[in-house]
């Protein structure tokens, strides 16, 4: 077995760092109390907003829950779709294990993103609607490409990393794919 790189080990040692002053934070917080003479005040919300405004907000949620147990079950049966028909994808492939990897990530991620498009669409609508955002669908739509492409990169990265075992934590591959690309740029 090959030896971890001096950047993979020092990678390692940031991230236990990392964790250790994690479960220190943690373990500090869990141990405050909340004062036994703390009283808080009785509010109610019919002091404060109107019987139309509670309303229109009951309203909104309810709509809002309703989008996200749609595209829930949306994702949900597109996963299920895709898992069954995923491994004829897989055997018509002739990219090798790497790039038929990745095109199962990227087609995954796309399938995802389309199917809950139409959510995204009513959802923005509905805070348009009510004065809660004054983005556009072309800004919904273009943002959504760029993270589906941030979030098909980053996979990309992983499935790279793990199919070569002999790059120790990853940094060599990914030092390797900002060097052709910097060559690339020449």
């Amino acid at each position: 077995m090959r030896r971890p790189s001096a950047g993979g080990l020092v990678a390692l040692v940031v991230l236990l760092a990392a964790a250790a002053a994690w479960v220190v934070v943690a373990l500090l917080l869990w141990r405050t109390r909340v004062p036994s003479d703390l009283t808080l005040p009785h509010l109610d919300e019919r002091d404060y907003f109107t019987a139309a405004e509670l309303r229109d907000a009951h309203e909104y949620e309810r709509v809002v829950r309703l989008l996200l147990l749609g595209s829930l079950a949306t994702t949900l049966v597109v996963l299920a779709l895709y898992a069954w028909r995923g491994a004829r994808f897989l055997r018509e492939s002739a990219a090798g294990p790497i790039g038929s990897g990745m095109l199962l990530a990227m087609l995954g991620l796309a399938l995802v993103w389309l199917s809950l498009l139409p959510f995204g669409l009513l959802e923005l609508w509905w805070q348009r609607r009510h004065g809660l955002s004054e983005a556009g669908y072309g800004d919904l739509v273009v943002g959504g490409w760029l993270a589906l492409g941030g979030e098909f990169v980053g996979l990309s990265l992983a499935i790279l990393t793990e199919q070569n075992p002999s790059h120790a934590y990853g940094i060599e591959t990914i030092r390797g794919i900002a060097q052709r690309l910097l060559r690339g740029l020449d």
